[in-house]
Parts: C-alpha cells; sequence; structure tokens
C-alpha cells in the first residue's frame, strides 16, 4: 500500500506539473513540482460488526443507491442461493393471496344467497 501511495504521489505531481507548462502558466513547474515533498494516507475503514455492515446495506437499499442484487450478495447472512429463496417465498405469498381472495369471493357468494 505504501509503495502505491509513492507512486501515487509522484504521479499526480509529474501530471499537475507538466499541465501547467503545456498551458504556459509556469514553465519551470516541472523542476519545482519534483523539489515539493507531497504525502498521502489511507484511512481504513470497517464496520465493527456483521450486523453493523448488514445495515448499512440495508439502508443503502432503502435510499436506493444499492440494487436489491448487491445487497443479497454483499450481506454476510446470505446464502449462496438466497436470491431464489426470496422468489420462492414471493411465489408462496402471492398463492396463499390468491387463495384467500377466491375464498373471500365464495363467503361473500355464501352470504348472498341466504
Amino acid at each position: 500500500m505504501a509503495e502505491f501511495c509513492r507512486q501515487d504521489d509522484a504521479s499526480v505531481q509529474e501530471g499537475l506539473a507538466k499541465e501547467l507548462v503545456k498551458k504556459g502558466e509556469n514553465v519551470n513547474a516541472v523542476t519545482e513540482f519534483a523539489k515539493l515533498r507531497v504525502s498521502c494516507k489511507f484511512k481504513i475503514w470497517q464496520p465493527f460488526s456483521a450486523t453493523e455492515y448488514n445495515n448499512i446495506l440495508i439502508s443503502m437499499k432503502q435510499a436506493g443507491i444499492l440494487s436489491t442484487k448487491t445487497a443479497i450478495e454483499k450481506n454476510t447472512e446470505s446464502v449462496p442461493d438466497e436470491e431464489q429463496r426470496i422468489a420462492k417465498e414471493k411465489e408462496e405469498a402471492q398463492k396463499l393471496l390468491e387463495q384467500k381472495k377466491d375464498k373471500g369471493v365464495t363467503e361473500q357468494i355464501d352470504v348472498v344467497k341466504e
């Protein structure tokens, strides 16, 4: 990581200097920028627990900045066939709803007959 950071710093310095020279704003920019001390650092962040991580995924999904598929794939509790399980649950819920609707219609007809 440190080597990447050093290379990144050098590229930024060189790129900025070349831009200034190219634009004619500073013809000595390459030499001047080579003398500059530039440093970078990375702050690595990770959630404290799997629960916190999963809650972040849920929040991102609800905010609309993360797809359901990605949330399922990244969730630490998901199993490989999670998408199929969710689809099956939806199908079963739909069948149950249809059965209740059919039963409700029958009951209404029975009431009308009496």
